[in-house]
């Protein structure tokens, strides 16, 4: 798992392959991303986007990126993200990533 420092941006990526392991277009892709739980154990909403709206980039046939920067402060702790394709391919990419508390 990749660790970043509080604020820094961070490159998610996302992968589809279909069963013969080609890597494949899906026809719909959504973007799913959940914070670690903040101070006093709230876990804030889960963060929505979708190809459609252009916030996530088609780099080369089944290969998507999403830049965020994790806020609110860069909340430490781990984050999770799921790529969620459907249509011409069906298939489910998850990856973390965690951000490192502030030294100060």
């Amino acid at each position: 798992m990749n660790s970043y420092d509080a604020g820094d941006p961070v490159r998610l990526v996302g992968t589809f392959t279909n069963v013969g392991g080609t890597l494949t277009d899906p026809t719909t892709i959504a973007l799913r991303i959940w914070p670690p739980a903040q101070f006093g154990g709230v876990t804030p909403g889960t963060l929505a986007y979708d190809y459609a709206s252009g916030s996530i980039v088609r780099q080369s046939a089944g290969s998507y990126t999403f830049d965020i920067n994790p806020l609110p402060s860069g909340t430490p702790g781990v984050w999770r993200y799921s790529y969620v394709g459907s249509g011409a391919l069906n298939a489910v990419f998850q990856g973390a990533f965690a951000v490192r508390q502030e030294p100060w």
